[in-house]
């Protein structure tokens, strides 16, 4: 019932009669075929609602008779003329020019009938009759309410597009609307579940390989080797010219060598640059932070068997476990002692400075306590494992006596000479 509401105003045509519903009004976006047989006249009336009144009509002549052509209705035998639009009712009319006088033995009768334009061929038989037609196929058209599509959407609950994939259409001929789908789409545009995709690989199989059906649409691919837009009806598939893919390859790995070796000229250029840049900040530190006397006392110890080396930050790092705080011996006013792990296991003492005074440089790099010195070092500037035992020995020379290793009031200004002096006269009792 809801259907028939929505379709208040229909028109059925079956074979050549017209049955009316209400106000009848045809669609003739398919039934446009009058057909007439053979030396016949057709005259189609036409009455619209506000009554208007409208004919059209066509003639069929046939002279001689092999001049008629299967499959041809344009005048030779057969002669057709399309509806015209907005009609009401319409009334055909069948004519003889010569009552088929002159065709009576091969076409005694004249035929009128609508019928779908997709659906019929005319025949050279059909002149003797139609009894080898099985159908004649019509078209149920019809327009939906009484309005358009713009003011139909406006109530979503009456909107007769429920499908998915549909789209409203104005009627050409008055006020109301159809609904369709939108290509590669069928089935029923007034259901909500009317909608289905129709499979073009499987009804047409429009491709010339392979067909991969989508919604709506479909692909068509080539195998490998070939090549194509892979549509029968396009450019297919063809095999790939083996000189022009070994030209295309050969282009493509130039093209690949070339941005490759500029990638690798460029990122050389940036590593040398960024170097460079490191380079300057690394020989003001290591001037300003009194590297280069170190380095003169270091080469005054080349006859020296162990003599310090210069380490890098990241060496002093890793030796430190990166400066852990597990690490810390002792913190100073210049800097924190840690005690660092070398590569060979040896464990040295590292002090890292906690500020950059240049006043200071010179008692970072070689600060020792005066009395407690290798007297050698004042003559060659440089500190051996024989220094730390003559400093241990003074320490211990200390706590035996109890006086200070350095006193201005006694001959021998250090403890060490003091203690020499004795031991050479044999007076040692003297110190203790």
């Amino acid at each position: 019932m809801a259907l028939l509401g929505m379709l208040s105003q229909l028109s059925l045509l079956i074979g050549a009669i017209i049955v009316a519903a209400s106000a009848v009004s045809h669609s003739n976006s398919r039934c446009n075929r009058n057909v007439d047989l053979w030396g016949s006249l057709i005259h189609l009336e036409q009455f619209s609602n506000e009554e208007q009144y409208n004919t059209t009509g066509c003639l069929s002549l046939c002279d001689p008779i092999n001049s008629v052509k299967n499959g041809s209705c344009t005048g030779i035998g057969c002669c057709q003329t399309s509806i015209p639009e907005a009609a009401s009712d319409y009334f055909l009319r069948l004519g003889s020019l010569k009552n088929h006088s002159t065709s009576y033995n091969y076409s005694p009768c004249g035929f009128r009938f609508i019928v779908d334009e997709k659906a019929y061929k005319f025949s050279f038989t059909d002149l003797k009759g139609l009894e080898n037609r099985t159908s004649l196929p019509m078209v149920l058209d019809w327009n939906v309410g009484n309005k358009t599509c713009r003011n139909a959407k406006k109530n979503s609950t009456s909107f007769a597009c429920k499908a998915s994939m549909s789209t409203c259409h104005d009627s050409t001929s008055d006020s109301r609307y159809i609904c369709k789908f939108k290509k590669g789409f069928q089935g029923n545009p007034y259901r909500r579940n009317g909608c289905e995709d129709i499979n073009e690989c499987k009804t047409s199989n429009p491709c010339n390989k392979t067909c991969v059906n989508t919604p709506g649409s479909y692909k068509c691919y080539c195998h490998k080797g070939f090549e194509g837009d892979g549509l029968r009806n396009g450019t297919g598939c063809s095999r790939k010219d083996v000189k022009y893919m070994n030209t295309i390859i050969s282009i493509t790995l130039g093209v690949t060598t070339s941005l490759l070796e500029l990638l690798l000229g460029t990122f050389w250029v940036y590593w040398v640059l960024k170097n460079r840049k490191l380079i300057k900040p690394k020989e003001k530190f290591f001037q300003q932070n009194g590297s280069l006397m170190l380095q003169k006392q270091l080469s005054n110890q080349k006859r020296s068997k162990e003599t310090a080396k210069i380490f890098s930050a990241k060496e002093l790092e890793k030796a430190t476990n990166n400066y852990d705080e597990s690490r810390v011996l002792g913190r100073g006013g210049h800097g924190t002692v840690y005690r660092g792990i070398l590569p060979d296991n040896k464990v040295v003492a590292i002090k890292k400075s906690k500020i950059c005074d240049q006043s200071q440089i010179e008692q970072f790099i070689c600060e020792g306590t005066m009395g407690y010195l290798d007297p050698e070092y004042f003559h060659t500037s440089i500190l051996t494992d024989k220094s730390d035992v003559y400093s241990f020995g003074v320490v211990l020379v200390e706590l035996l006596t109890g006086k200070k290793a350095l006193s201005f009031n006694r001959p021998e200004n250090e403890k060490a000479n003091y203690f020499v002096s004795l031991a050479k006269e044999d007076q040692l009792f003297l110190i203790l």
